[in-house]
């Protein structure tokens, strides 16, 4: 799992002392509101996030990771390499952030260093990310991060 630093983030592994400021924005409903996860209702359901990341670091090597603010030290929110499919040499992203570090570029930094690392890096040749219709500000990270729309997924 890399870590990567931006000129104001530090892209980094969760760790176990994570628990209290992932579960802050885990549990808003603002931040789970357009998520593909259920809301973390309680301490013992951010532990269950943080020990999924905890196995994907050992059996894949990567996994969602900690978004922090240099400036403070805070980790403010989670990107992530989501589904990796070798064979088709691609990997989605996702993200979330705490819903008062909305606005101020920090998601759009965090997915274009993500970006730049799974082409540069892991070698892949589509990155992928997603989001439901009506989070605008979720497609504008996307096409501010250089993705491309190429359709909506009917389910």
């Amino acid at each position: 799992m890399p870590e990567l630093d931006t000129p104001r983030l530090h892209l980094r592994k969760f760790a176990q002392t994570d628990l209290l400021a992932v579960y802050a924005w885990g549990s808003d409903p603002e931040v789970a509101r357009y998520a593909l996860w259920d809301r973390h209702e309680a301490p013992v359901d951010t532990q269950a996030f943080l020990d999924s990341c905890f196995r994907e670091y050992a059996e894949r090597g990567i996994g969602p990771g900690a978004v922090v603010r240099m400036d403070t030290g805070e980790l403010i929110g989670n990107r992530s390499y989501g589904r990796i499919v070798p064979e088709e040499s691609r990997i989605e992203l996702a993200y979330y952030f705490a819903r008062q570090h909305w606005g101020h570029g920090f998601a759009t930094e965090a997915v274009r260093a993500a970006i730049d690392y799974a082409f540069g890096v892991i070698g892949v040749r589509r990155v992928e990310a997603r989001c439901v219709v009506e989070n605008k500000a979720s497609e504008r990270v996307m096409q501010k991060s250089g993705l491309e729309y190429r359709g909506t997924l009917r389910c």
